[in-house]
């Protein structure tokens, strides 16, 4: 698949085809994982807090952050430490997530090479950009790349086509 058909629009594809939706991944405040947010949830654990270890004292009082940002396992995806450490959280995240949603399909990633499979992901980048880049330009330049890379890697490691597509999120 190359990168014209793995751009087409999600309004392109064949409506005839059939669409699963299998699995699910993700980090919460407080909740390292699905089951942890739902019982969260259910136990109506307050989620957000006024801990600010991340950040300046003008962000809001109270708000959630996901834990263990630092850790990644660079070596189950195959990437260096160096490169790991030039990864936004966001995009360790992604990789780590969109294997977890395969997973929680009941599928083994390596069964997905050359089937029609996508995996979507909705992502916001504020965090990393205000605290890693100062400056907007450079910021604009490797986020943008960021973005791209995410999708690479994400199709790369998960064994899908290329058509991870990032959708920007505003909270």
């Amino acid at each position: 698949m190359d990168d014209k058909e793995a751009d087409k629009s999600w309004n392109d594809i064949d409506s005839g085809e059939a669409i699963v939706i299998s699995g699910i991944a993700g980090r919460f405040p407080h909740s390292d994982n699905m089951d942890q947010l739902r019982e969260n949830l259910f136990n109506k654990v307050d989620l957000v807090s006024a801990d600010h270890n991340r950040w300046k004292i003008e962000f809001p009082k109270r708000m959630g952050t996901v834990n263990n940002i630092e850790k990644f396992d660079a070596d189950f995806f195959g990437i260096s430490f160096e490169q790991a450490q030039a990864f936004t959280p966001e995009t360790r995240l992604l990789l780590e997530h969109s294997y977890e949603a395969i997973i929680d399909a009941g599928i083994n990633p390596k069964q997905l090479k050359g089937k029609n499979t996508a995996v979507i992901i909705g992502s916001s980048l504020i965090e990393a950009q205000i605290t890693l880049f100062k400056d907007t330009q450079v910021r604009k330049i490797i986020f943008t790349r960021a973005r791209a890379h995410a999708r690479t890697r994400t199709h790369t490691h998960t064994h899908t086509h290329a058509r991870a597509r990032p959708q920007n999120v505003s909270f």
